[in-house]
């Protein structure tokens, strides 16, 4: 397996005065894989020629807004040759909220993965769950 590609990032990060930040992230990959010997495994077949990821967050005071993600795009022969019911490419979506009760100390969160409901896999034929909706607490020692 011959495994060739580049990949990009491009990180910025705003103060938008004393009490608040924006930060942000973007990632593109594309990368090509070819087998010696001309198989398919599920390997080849889950490899993304164009994945981007990306994450955006917005603190002010105590709280922070996060939204992140991902676009990724499988390669159609090797997505025919296995016949995957998978999408061909998807975006990806997801939300978090967070407000720190005591900064360093405790916060509270609410997130909502795949936050619009999509269908998708991210292995070929292994469906992953809807909107995933969580709270949580977070306490640091």
């Amino acid at each position: 397996l011959k495994t060739s590609g580049l990949e990009f990032i491009l990180k910025a990060e705003l103060n938008t005065g004393v009490n608040g930040s924006l930060n942000t992230y973007l990632g593109y990959n594309i990368q090509r894989s070819v087998s010696s010997t001309g198989e398919v495994s599920k390997y080849i077949s889950n490899l993304s020629p164009h994945l981007l990821v990306f994450q955006s967050r917005f603190t002010y005071k105590n709280a922070g807004l996060q939204i992140y993600g991902m676009y990724k795009q499988r390669n159609r022969h090797f997505s025919e040759m296995i016949n995957s019911i998978s999408p061909l490419s998807y975006w990806l979506f997801n939300l978090k909220t967070e407000y720190r009760l005591i900064p360093d100390k405790l916060s509270f969160e609410f997130r909502a993965d795949n936050t619009f409901n999509k269908k998708y896999s991210d292995i070929n034929g292994a469906e992953l769950p809807g909107r995933w909706l969580s709270i949580g607490i977070k306490y640091w020692i």
